[in-house]
């Protein structure tokens, strides 16, 4: 829970075997994420954690082969059908990323009525569900069980 932290950057770094998700985004704003690779991987992989997270920017990132966890930290988590890019905030930009072979979805923007969990005070009033799209773009999903992309609620 950085809050805005301007020119951070993390680019090229490899990810693989993990059991617990990849690159999580927790209360944090204006991160670019740059030409990461993850791959054999448990949980969401590429996710923005509560809906308060905003302008962060994926590009050119590959997720492959996302499993579902083996147990998940609480009951309120949905590990258990991963996206390789689990998206709770629109205010954020997506161009060139791959998401490949996830048991879920490649992409899903689960967008609720309100930001959630620890980020949740610092946000009152705001719906992500009715955000608006920063940019999605140049984006493919292919090899998934589930869904390219998902939409819910």
């Amino acid at each position: 829970m950085c809050n805005a932290i301007h020119n951070s950057i993390l680019k090229r770094n490899l990810i693989r075997n993990s059991h617990q998700r990849c690159i999580v985004l927790h209360n944090t704003h204006h991160v670019q994420l740059i030409e990461n690779v993850a791959y054999n991987t448990a949980g969401h992989c590429f996710l923005l954690e509560d809906g308060g997270e905003h302008d962060n920017s994926f590009h050119r990132n590959l997720g492959a082969m996302t499993r579902a966890v083996q147990h998940r930290i609480s009951m309120l988590e949905s590990d258990n059908v991963p996206a390789t890019f689990w998206i709770t905030n629109p205010v954020n930009t997506f161009v060139g990323n791959v998401a490949a072979g996830s048991m879920g979805s490649g992409f899903w923007f689960e967008l609720g009525n309100a930001v959630r969990g620890a980020s949740a005070p610092f946000y009152p009033g705001v719906r992500p569900k009715e955000l608006p799209l920063q940019l999605f773009r140049d984006n493919t999903s292919h090899s998934n069980i589930g869904n390219g992309v998902q939409t819910y609620p």
